[in-house]
């Protein structure tokens, strides 16, 4: 009798059936692409991001280093590799240095199951040892390809509090202990819309594998083109821009208010690694999002080109060159952001996630489950947008109404209290003075 195969062996044999080649070659080019591809996108990101906010502010930009300055992030390394190290007389060196690398591998992990294009052109490749939906499975281009690869991502991305909390404490740093405290409370705040506004995909898909959400979306469109995957996708959108600590929500690193925050007390190359950290954070966030809602690689209202080409590197060529396009544009709008909105209040920060993102995002789990009944299993689209689009901006209009019935916050330092605090007490009564 033969030995039972191992599922993992079996996906990992019919994955590459035509992208073959033995194991190290595989695992050699993801840590290529790892150490050196998706870092040298980073680092021009944070040039696109410079230059966007130069025109942003009716400025240049960086344009000294090399022909449009296009090197300077090779002389921005090279100033920060340069750059002396100083750990603070006070701090637990050991946890000073631990911090950044616990960002930057959070970071790395979450990009490890991002299916980017196909490893075959076959729809027919057996996922984890079953039956695929339908007998149309097209094994995912991502690092690694696992049954419950949302589920790992959230556990991945949530290392981030960790390091953030772990930066401020060891610094013995009082504007660093607030920076990282305001982090902790922000990004778990956040932390929990941005985790409801996937269920909708996971509803719809019935997988918990990146690549089988991808594979859903060739069956029933792209996740976006609904009212519930619509208010998703704005909710992810905001939730992972403050889980990155982006402004308008920037709280933990506010230079007017704490210096830098949790990260004031670092220099040279470990503070690089926070930076390195959050721009691959905005790059894994938008590659979620892509993958998410989006369609992956895919054009709008079509598979093609799977299906119709059967070269598989032609294939990911097309797919690979429209999920960056995607990716790009998602990046664009983080810095659009930035460039536009003014840095939030704190309370106003933590109302928006407890009076309105959260319960919207719980609301838009039922308004999925009704698209699911009404649309994909019974084919009933314009029903579901006459119903749920209309129940979903009532929705939305109530929540924002009610966040703001209690009334601004009180501001210290007026006459009396402005409104929401106390009255102002009663005037003093001269001596001699009439009732």
């Amino acid at each position: 009798m033969n030995p039972p195969i191992v599922p993992g062996l079996l996906l990992l044999a019919q994955a590459r059936a035509e992208l073959s080649g033995p194991p190290w070659v595989y695992w050699a080019s993801w840590l290529l692409v790892f150490a050196l591809v998706f870092p040298l996108i980073v680092a021009y990101v944070v040039l696109a991001e410079r230059k966007l906010a130069g025109r942003f502010q009716d400025r240049i930009g960086p344009n000294r280093v090399g022909p449009f300055g296009l090197l300077q992030p090779i002389a921005d390394l090279l100033k920060l590799l340069t750059k002396e190290n100083i750990v603070p007389r006070a701090a637990d060196a050991a946890v000073h240095v631990l911090a950044p690398v616990i960002l930057l591998v959070s970071s790395f992990l979450v990009l490890a199951v991002i299916p980017f294009g196909v490893t075959s052109t076959r729809p027919d490749v057996v996922p984890f040892g079953e039956p695929g939906p339908e007998g149309r499975w097209y094994p995912g281009l991502a690092a690694v390809d696992t049954a419950s690869g949302l589920l790992y991502l959230v556990a991945a991305a949530s290392l981030s509090v960790l390091g953030i909390f772990l930066a401020g404490w060891s610094s013995r740093n009082k504007f660093a202990l607030i920076g990282s405290m305001r982090g902790v409370a922000q990004l778990v705040s956040y932390e929990i819309p941005q985790v409801i506004s996937m269920v909708p995909v996971i509803l719809w898909a019935g997988s918990l594998s990146l690549v089988g959400i991808f594979n859903a979306q060739l069956e029933h469109g792209w996740f976006l083109f609904s009212p519930p995957g619509l208010f998703g996708f704005v909710i992810l959108t905001i939730s992972s821009i403050a889980e990155t600590n982006r402004a308008p929500f920037d709280l933990p690193e506010a230079e007017s208010e704490i210096i830098a925050g949790y990260h004031t007390e670092y220099s040279g190359m470990r503070f690089g690694l926070f930076f390195l950290a959050e721009y691959l954070a905005i790059f894994g966030i938008a590659c979620l999002a892509t993958a998410l809602f989006l369609g992956g690689g895919t054009l709008p209202f079509t598979a093609w080109p799977l299906g119709s080409i059967d070269s598989v590197i032609l294939v990911n060529l097309v797919l690979i060159g429209v999920f960056a396009a995607k990716v790009s544009l998602f990046i664009f709008l983080v810095f659009w952001v930035r460039a536009t909105l003014p840095r939030m209040r704190v309370d106003r920060l933590m109302n928006l996630a407890w009076k309105v993102l959260i319960p919207l995002s719980l609301v838009n789990v039922i308004a999925s489950a009704a698209w699911l009944e009404l649309t994909i299993r019974r084919d009933r689209p314009l029903i579901g947008w006459l119903v749920l689009l209309p129940a979903l901006i009532l929705t939305l209009s109530g929540l924002l109404r009610l966040s703001r019935a209690g009334g601004p916050a009180p501001v210290v330092g007026r006459d009396g209290a402005s409104r929401g605090g106390r009255p102002p007490s009663p005037a003093p009564r001269r001596l001699g003075a009439s009732r």
